[in-house]
């Protein structure tokens, strides 16, 4: 073989740089023209700006410690100044690169813990996932967060595999990043700490010491990620209500109807499912088959197989196809396959499944649960695979597999889709735009219930950001000496602010002007019912534009 001949790419390596190319296009087509409109984004593009910009006055939004921990805003405002951009296109850049980077990561994981034909089909159940390419086009930490959560497990597990020191050590940073990023980031040393319960259990019962050497290790990461978190958790308990108050906070998120929120994630997850979704659970099959050596003879077994899978994709997605395919996994990663990593991935689906529903239903909550269920579904198609391939014979099973790939694609165009990650997104931008017209520059300006409207007023010269709630707003413009202007939306009329301060006032606040404003498809799931948020997509109504008031002492 020439020297030429061994540098040239293998299949395999064709087939993942298609995957990786193809993940980058769909979460990076015309993304810096997207905007941000959540309450979230509003608070990070805020916190990030003095990050940027370490002069400007505003250097945290007031209460940023309730959202998230540092590490995400801190980004922006790094990839902000680094590349000029504004904190808001920073922060939806920074989740198209790294959203991109996870598909990569779940490549190397899934190659290394399962075999490479498990890496390419759990690459493929994320990349086309348009779940998770509508997350990635958002200014939320949710993408970045399941990145680093990834990062850890795999982390923790390797380094307990390897029995190695260095590596826990390196684990623990990673841990470290990971709840520095949502706080929830700990449950990643829980999950690799379930998994060496049957290793503690053999201790206990005298057939051999390895149980204790790795709950050393695993204490050791224990020890560096708590190191890494402390900082921050000292910051919060200087705010005001120290930590016990951010605790009670995210009790205010807890959720006790569990079956209902269950079965509302489950339909957030069929209302992001498009054509790309749907085909990607066949073409995982098709990437798995490509990367390996083997030939794949046309047979009712594997016709069947990918027949289910492509009825599957058309009836529940690629999400619920994900699921179908965990539950057949299941028997194998706690049977013959049983080890740290298998133990470790039924855990992280286990405890996902059972908290996300504990928690206010909000529709970004399920990515790492979705992470894992592609790493799971990756695996049982790699078994799957091997069991129906053959050293000789025809291909025509890997080209029955593409043709069904082709065909639920098809087939999707004519199934009711929702959504659209690539709908234009700067509804947000262009109200803020509008509402300038009638604010005279100088003038003060509140924003009730929407941050990110505020950011907008913000860049735009119109500082417009103070720390106050409806509640608030009535006390504050009585004390007022100067012409005021109040912008509100669908959050303050739904505690009763707008009104009771209308009400309140009379003709000293008036209404102004009226301004449209279409949401993301992550802010309607967080504040209707899927089915609400259907009917809205269907027959938009006036409930979210935005009222400007203009208050006269």
């Amino acid at each position: 073989m020439s020297k030429v001949e061994a540098k040239r790419p293998g299949r395999a390596e064709l087939v993942l740089f298609a995957l990786l190319l193809c993940a980058l296009v769909l979460r990076a087509w015309n993304a810096l023209a997207q905007g941000i409109d959540h309450f979230d984004e509003g608070v990070y593009a805020f916190s990030a700006i003095g990050i940027a910009d370490p002069s400007a006055p505003l250097q945290l939004f007031p209460g940023e410690f309730r959202f998230s921990p540092p590490v995400f805003f801190t980004l922006i405002g790094t990839a902000a100044k680094i590349f000029g951009l504004q904190t808001d296109a920073a922060a939806i850049a920074l989740n198209v690169a790294l959203g991109t980077l996870t598909v990569a990561a779940l490549w190397w994981i899934g190659r290394a813990w399962f075999g490479r034909a498990a890496g390419l089909a759990a690459a493929a159940l994320l990349g086309f996932n348009e779940y998770h390419v509508m997350l990635s086009r958002t200014g939320l930490t949710d993408v970045t967060f399941a990145l680093f959560f990834l990062l850890a497990i795999f982390a923790l597990i390797e380094a307990l595999e390897r029995r190695s020191l260095k590596l826990a050590l390196l684990a623990g940073l990673a841990v470290g990043v990971a709840w520095n990023t949502k706080y929830h980031g700990w449950l990643a040393l829980a999950m690799a700490g379930a998994s060496l319960i049957p290793a503690l259990w053999e201790t206990l019962l005298g057939q051999g010491r390895d149980g204790l050497r790795l709950l050393g290790l695993w204490c050791v990461s224990a020890f560096v990620a708590a190191a890494c978190y402390v900082p921050w958790a000292l910051y919060v308990e200087g705010q005001p209500g120290g930590y016990r108050g951010l605790m009670e906070y995210q009790k205010t998120m807890l959720d006790g109807a569990w079956i209902d929120n269950l079965l509302r994630q489950g339909l957030h997850q069929l209302y992001f499912e498009g054509p790309f979704s749907r085909a990607g659970a066949v073409v995982a099959f098709l990437v798995a088959m490509l990367a390996a050596r083997a030939r794949y003879p046309l047979s009712r077994s594997l016709a069947a197989t990918i027949g289910l899978v492509g009825v599957c994709a058309l009836t529940v997605g690629i999400a619920g196809t994900a699921c179908v395919l965990c539950a057949l996994a299941l028997p194998r990663l706690l049977g013959k396959e049983r080890n740290l990593r298998t133990t470790v991935l039924v855990v992280w689906m286990l405890v996902w499944f059972i908290l996300t529903p504990l928690y206010h239903p909000y529709a970004r909550l399920v990515l790492p649960f979705t992470i894992a269920a592609c790493l799971a579904g990756g695996a049982w198609i790699a078994w799957r695979v091997e069991r129906l391939s053959t050293q000789t014979g025809p291909v025509h099973g890997a080209s029955l597999t593409a043709v069904v790939a082709l065909i639920v694609g098809a087939a999707s165009l004519f199934i009711l889709d929702p959504s659209h990650p690539w709908r234009a997104g700067q509804s947000q931008k262009l109200a803020a735009t509008a509402l300038q017209e009638k604010i005279p520059v100088g003038s003060r300006v509140i924003v009730l219930g929407e941050p990110s409207l505020a950011y907008y007023l913000h860049i735009s010269g119109r500082p417009a950001f103070e720390s106050i709630t409806g509640r608030e707003l009535g006390a504050t413009l009585e004390a007022a000496r100067e012409t005021v202007f109040v912008v509100t939306g669908i959050y303050a009329a739904r505690t009763k602010a707008t009104q009771e301060n209308a009400a309140r006032f009379g003709d000293k606040l008036v209404l102004v002007q009226s301004v449209p404003f279409d949401p993301s498809d992550i802010r309607l799931l967080d504040d209707f019912a899927p089915r609400r948020a259907l009917k809205f997509r269907a027959q938009p109504t006036l409930e979210y534009d935005l009222q400007l008031y203009r208050y006269t002492p």
